[in-house]
């Protein structure tokens, strides 16, 4: 195989990797319509992943249905509380209306979620959520350094193939410089 479409491949994912490293580093900006059914328990979420640290912020607006809604932002531990019995007795933020803003610093490395349930009614509500979170997302963040450790590993050897090719090809024949003389030989017979 020829190192130049090693080289190239090569040189094609270390640049994406490089764009997946940058790229985590992005806030992730989303919109999100939850439509909560008429009765009683239904909620809807959208799920967001942060490594270290972070910051989210939004709002939300009940768009259909009337009344007002509950909005939580809770991590990973508080939503399997709240999922199991509808209750959010702990949460990082809690707003009841029909329409808000929130804004939230997100501690540590978890899955946060933004949940929205009924508030003072329990007819079909239709919510508008847009949200925006700052911080390092991991997929990014590892995608694209897995991207970048291949793509210089396949440089690597791509460089080395060209090199060993170098050393295998012979050199070309030096022409023989003519004189102008011609050299007899005997025959022996």
């Amino acid at each position: 195989m020829s190192p130049k479409p090693v080289q190239i491949i090569a040189y094609i994912l270390v640049v994406i990797g490089i764009t997946g490293l940058a790229w985590s580093f992005q806030p992730a900006k989303g919109t999100s319509t939850a439509e909560l059914p008429t009765g009683d328990g239904y909620y809807s979420y959208v799920k967001v992943s942060l490594w270290l640290s972070g910051h989210v912020e939004g709002d939300f607006e009940v768009t259909s249905g009337g009344g007002t809604v509950r909005f939580f932002v809770l991590d990973s531990t508080q939503y399997k509380d709240y999922s199991y019995n509808g209750v959010a007795s702990d949460s990082i933020f809690t707003f009841t209306g029909a329409s808000g803003s929130f804004s939230e610093d997100l501690p540590t490395t978890s899955t946060y979620y933004l949940v929205v349930d009924h508030g003072s009614t329990t007819v079909a509500q239709t919510v508008d959520i847009t949200y925006k979170v700052s911080g390092l997302d991991i997929k990014y963040l590892i995608g694209g350094a897995v991207l970048l450790a291949i793509g210089a590993v396949l440089a690597f050897v791509g460089l080395r193939m060209k090199r060993k090719a170098k050393e295998t090809t012979m050199p070309p024949a030096t022409p023989i410089q003519t004189t102008g003389e011609v050299v007899m030989f005997d025959k022996k017979t």
